[in-house]
């Protein structure tokens, strides 16, 4: 079958709202459990009513849910992101692990608890790291991320709980 992007994307927004009680129920999953996350990625979207085809768009990737329920959501929001992020995220109080967007800043203040991603964090220090040809506090760094990674990998055999635990511990001798 050949079928264009623009009928699978037609497609695709005629089903959101026939849809919209499923995808609602995966969210309480997600706002029920005291861990998420979540991502925001750039979208250009060329023809939206009232805005220009090089105006940011962004899409949400929002992760959650038990072990057993785990849950995987995308969303489309096209602007005034820390308030789409604050309602998205109504009812929910715990851990939301994101990158450093300032997104989430109201978040933080209410209802959540902000743990940061490493990986975000990690970036900013290579950069300097390298420009400091590993002298500084920015080489310190970048060797305690290796080492903390490398923690976790030797833990990925365990059991989550011992993964935390062994993690906690390990991080804090380098403190």
């Amino acid at each position: 079958i050949d079928v264009s992007r623009q009928t699978m994307a037609r497609w695709l927004i005629a089903l959101t709202e026939p849809l919209r009680p499923i995808y609602n129920l995966l969210k309480d999953q997600i706002i029920d459990y005291d861990v998420a996350s979540c991502d925001a990625t750039t979208l250009q979207v060329l023809k939206e009513p009232g805005r220009a085809a090089e105006t940011k768009s962004y899409v949400y990737c929002f992760r959650g849910g038990t072990a057993d329920k785990s849950v995987i959501l995308y969303d489309y929001n096209a602007s005034d992101h820390q308030q789409f992020v604050y309602d998205w995220f109504s009812g929910f109080t715990g851990y939301l692990h994101v990158d450093g967007d300032n997104f989430f800043n109201q978040l933080g203040s209410d209802n959540a608890t902000i743990v940061n991603c490493n990986a975000h964090a990690r970036r900013k220090f290579e950069p300097i790291a390298q420009a400091n040809k590993g002298r500084g506090i920015a080489k310190e760094a970048m060797s305690y991320f290796k080492d903390l990674y490398n923690w976790t990998l030797a833990l990925f055999s365990l059991c989550l709980s011992d993964l935390n635990c062994g993690r906690n511990k390990n991080s804090t001798l380098r403190r």
